[in-house]
C-alpha cells in the first residue's frame, strides 16, 4: 500500500495512504459479491471453468490495474473487478475441495482460509524484495489536514 499511495501522490497530490486503505475495504464488499456470483456461474459453466475464468479475469485485472493513472480508474479495477473474480474464485475452491473431502468440511475450510491469508503475507515479502531491494525509507513527508503522511520517491515506487 504505501508504493501505491507514493505512486499516485506522485501524480495526484490528494491520494494518501488512508484513501489507499480503504480500496481493501471496499474490496471485501465486492469480494462477498462474488461469492455470491460463484453458484450460479458453477451451475452454467463446469467447476473447473468457473475456476479457471476466474483466475484468468483476476490475472486480466491486476495487469490491467497496473497501467492505469488514475487512483479513481486503479480502484473502480480493482476494487470491484478483482474482489469480484476473488470470491467467485474462492467459492469455487472450497466447493471443490468440499466434494473431495465430504467428512472434514470444517478441517478444509481452515486451511484453505490459512494459505488464502498466508499468500498476501509470502507474495508482499517478495514483493518489497522486488520493488525496494535496497529497503529504502520513506523519505517524502507531507502534511494534510494536520497529519503527516510519508512516501516513498520516485526511484522506488516507479519499477
Amino acid at each position: 500500500q504505501p508504493y501505491i499511495a507514493s505512486y499516485f501522490n506522485a501524480i495526484d497530490d490528494k491520494t494518501t495512504i488512508s484513501s489507499v486503505s480503504l480500496v481493501q475495504a471496499f474490496e471485501g464488499a465486492f469480494l462477498a459479491m462474488g461469492c455470491l456470483l460463484a453458484p450460479f456461474l458453477m451451475k452454467v459453466l463446469s467447476e473447473f471453468k468457473c475456476q479457471t475464468l476466474t483466475l484468468v479475469f483476476m490475472i486480466c485485472c491486476t495487469f490491467v490495474s497496473s497501467y492505469i493513472k488514475s487512483f479513481i480508474g486503479f480502484t473502480l479495477v480493482l476494487t470491484i473487478l478483482l474482489g469480484i473474480g476473488l470470491g467467485a474464485n474462492q467459492i469455487g475452491c472450497f466447493n471443490y475441495t468440499w466434494k473431495h473431502f465430504p467428512q472434514t468440511k470444517n478441517r478444509i475450510t481452515g486451511i484453505c482460509y490459512f494459505f488464502y491469508t498466508a499468500t498476501p503475507v509470502l507474495i508482499n515479502i517478495i514483493q518489497n524484495k522486488i520493488v525496494n531491494p535496497e529497503n529504502k525509507e520513506q523519505t517524502i513527508i507531507k502534511y494534510y489536514n494536520g497529519k503527516q503522511y510519508k512516501f516513498f520517491d520516485e526511484s522506488v515506487y516507479n519499477k
